[in-house]
């Protein structure tokens, strides 16, 4: 048994495509194809933690999708922040393993990890994380880059910069590209693609012993009476 903490928007479904800015589609919003078999896990208790910019608006989105029923609990915080909040209390009311899954590496992923809990990625809503090649070793540790891509208005371009900036590990971020991905004018949008390059320890490799030789002798060394 264990414990699945689940996010909402472009984690169950697809949020950027299917909702506009004010709301619209939100009646009509279906569940990605492989979400409600992730939900029916007889082994799972399921528990909501989303974010809710509008009163009531989540409470819609999961009547139409038909699945409050399936969550063991639902709750809905007004900052992303909150749910490091909630997901503490989690923590302190069950003793079993529990999984984070959402598809923003700066905020459900980031608060569980911060936590302890097992996180898993979904990158398949507006930010998108892949990784594009392999890994740089240098002499005491490895460079693991990872595409990062998505849309968004300018002020969340700067929040998802600075949330990265602020992960428990070193990220950086190079090759920033910006262009306007609509022309809204009362709701433009950025389309920004970068690389973020985070980074590992390598383990370090113990050479084989020489044949004929001791561990830790000394060359030129004379053997110990009476060997």
């Amino acid at each position: 048994m264990h414990v699945a903490i689940w996010d909402l928007d472009d984690t169950l479904y697809h949020r950027h495509v299917q909702v506009g800015d004010d709301y619209s589609g939100t009646h009509d919003i279906v569940l990605f194809p492989d979400a409600l078999p992730a939900l029916t896990k007889p082994d799972q208790i399921d528990i909501l933690v989303t974010k809710e910019s509008r009163e009531g608006v989540q409470g819609v989105k999961l009547d139409a999708l038909g699945i409050r029923e399936r969550f063991e609990e639902i709750h809905t915080v007004r900052r992303d922040e909150d749910k490091r909040e909630v997901f503490a209390s989690i923590r302190e009311r069950f003793a079993l393993p529990i999984y984070v899954i959402g598809d923003r590496v700066d905020s459900e992923i980031l608060y569980g990890n911060e936590l302890g809990m097992m996180t898993i990625l979904c990158p398949r809503g507006k930010y998108l994380f892949r990784k594009p090649g392999s890994e740089v070793e240098r002499e005491f540790y490895a460079e693991v880059p990872i595409d990062v891509e998505f849309i968004g208005k300018y002020h969340e371009a700067g929040v998802f910069l600075d949330r990265l900036a602020k992960l428990p590990r070193i990220v950086n971020v190079t090759y920033l590209k910006m262009s306007v991905a609509n022309d809204r004018e009362a709701s433009p949008e950025l389309a920004v693609k970068g690389v973020a390059t985070t980074f590992r320890f390598l383990e370090q490799k113990n050479e084989p012993a020489k044949p004929g030789k001791k561990p830790g002798a000394k060359p030129g060394a004379k053997p110990p009476k009476g060997a």
